[in-house]
């Protein structure tokens, strides 16, 4: 695929060959143009072209994973991926000055670059693992003041909030708070160590293929078995807070679809594990539980209940109890 940038006013055109994905600066003075990788090296970035639509005035960086813009100054920030365990970061180049600074860089990967909106605010990923390995768990990494004044705040392994239970996985795209105080992240328990010493006596047999259904199942075996991927990649929802760096985790299973409300004070878990029958034959009841975001504290609403909904404010419940609508 190509890109076309035609001045309207005199019907000049330019033509940019090899462009896969393009995204106009938020100020509309420039285009960031990203190219095809090398299939040769797997997971090496491509090359991003930046071109200012009044001049043609070009600018381009190699290896380049992702891009993203700022809606403050329209400053862009792209990560560096070489296919390899060196020379991998995050770069911001403000095309206004011309000034490029690396934001990180080391044997690690980059990606899900989130700019909070408005501003100037940036959160990525850094994997725990050098780049290109398959070990799951995710550093969180938060740049404030990008055009102003930089801090950096990192979530990570060394951190109390995240202990040596918790990883952090790249599930959901980090979310900001509209003030830019708090980042919600996804999180999962550390997976346990098996025990790789044979035990004497042990045998090798393979497991059995025979399916046992029972009339307890909630589910069809065969959806159990369809699910059992999915489930296994579901993370928990928890809101990182900046300032203090303290991790409120919301809810105990991902199947129970823990939500953040509006204004984010709340988040409602809505647990249905002790319905089993009620599930089975399309009557389905949960409980409502309640997490304050500020504290951590969780409190049992509502008790089984067949609908419920949340206000757009996230300050009240509505439900129906299989007779009645309640507030």
């Amino acid at each position: 695929n190509g890109l076309a940038v035609v001045t309207l006013a005199t019907g000049a055109r330019r033509n940019y060959e090899a462009v896969r994905l393009f995204t106009l600066a938020p100020n509309a003075r420039y285009v960031a143009m990203l190219g095809y990788a090398p299939t040769e090296i797997k997971g090496k970035g491509a090359t991003l072209r930046v071109v200012e639509l009044a001049t043609g005035t070009e600018m381009s960086f190699q290896d380049v994973g992702e891009y993203r813009w700022s809606d403050e100054g329209s400053l862009l920030a792209m990560t560096i991926t070489t296919g390899t365990t060196t020379a991998n970061g995050v770069q911001l180049y403000d095309p206004a000055s011309g000034r490029v600074r690396a934001l990180e860089h080391s044997s690690s990967g980059y990606r899900v670059l989130t700019f909070r909106k408005g501003s100037s605010d940036l959160v990525f990923f850094r994997s725990v693992a050098p780049a290109g390995t398959e070990t799951p768990g995710e550093s969180v990494i938060a740049w404030r003041s990008l055009a102003k004044t930089p801090t950096r705040v990192v979530l990570d392994s060394t951190n109390a909030a995240l202990g040596k239970t918790i990883d952090v996985v790249d599930q959901t795209v980090p979310r900001w708070s509209l003030d830019g105080q708090r980042v919600v992240i996804s999180t999962r328990p550390r997976p346990a160590k098996a025990d790789s010493a044979a035990k004497p006596g042990a045998t090798t047999d393979s497991a059995s293929t025979v399916q046992i259904w029972h009339t307890a199942d909630v589910q069809l075996f065969p959806a159990q078995q369809s699910r059992l991927a999915a489930d296994a990649k579901r993370g928990l929802p928890a809101v990182w807070h900046l300032s203090t760096g303290t991790l409120t985790r919301v809810g105990v299973d991902p199947v129970d679809t823990p939500t953040l409300l509006e204004g984010w004070r709340h988040a409602v878990e809505k647990p249905a594990a002790k319905y089993a029958w009620g599930t089975m034959f399309g009557r389905r009841y949960h409980d409502v539980i309640v997490t304050d975001l500020a504290t951590g504290q969780r409190t049992t609403a509502l008790e089984k209940v067949r609908y419920s909904y949340e206000s757009g404010d996230g300050r009240f419940l509505l439900w129906f109890d299989g007779k009645d609508f309640w507030s």
